[in-house]
């Protein structure tokens, strides 16, 4: 058997991506009924609102990691430290294209990773505690 189930991981990454977008766009359209300008700029005036993106995007990475693992019902951390690669390949594609700063990518190329292995590990934790003791 192996260790790595592609259909977890695809799952995992699918709805780690588009959760996020839909939060990121509903953000954006609030902000531009708010504000009534676009939400690029504001990110950059208010340092909290980019906070919570990023503290956002994390937790969807943890879901997308706790479905992979889900998923997969073997090898929860692995498939769901897996789970984090589109997120991990979009971060590389902004740096290469220079659309975000080097260190703010790096540390999300550090993050994402953990967080989706933290979902495969509470995966874990749960399945542990649904199996009775022998």
């Amino acid at each position: 058997m192996s260790k790595v189930s592609i259909k977890g991981v695809l799952i995992g990454s699918v709805v780690d991506i588009t959760a996020f977008s839909v939060f990121f766009i509903l953000v954006g359209i609030v902000i531009l009924i708010h504000d009534g300008r676009s939400a690029h700029g504001t990110f950059h005036r208010r340092p909290t609102l980019t906070a919570i993106l990023v503290i956002s995007g994390l937790v969807f990475s943890v879901l997308g990691g706790y479905l992979a693992a889900r998923v997969a019902r073997h090898d929860e951390i692995l498939n769901g430290g897996f789970s984090s690669f589109l997120c991990v390949l979009v971060s590389l594609l902004q740096i290469i294209t220079g659309r975000s700063t080097f260190v703010a990518t790096f540390l999300t190329l550090i993050a994402v990773p953990v967080c989706g292995a933290l979902g495969g590990y509470l995966r874990l934790r749960q399945r542990q505690a649904e199996t009775p003791p022998v």
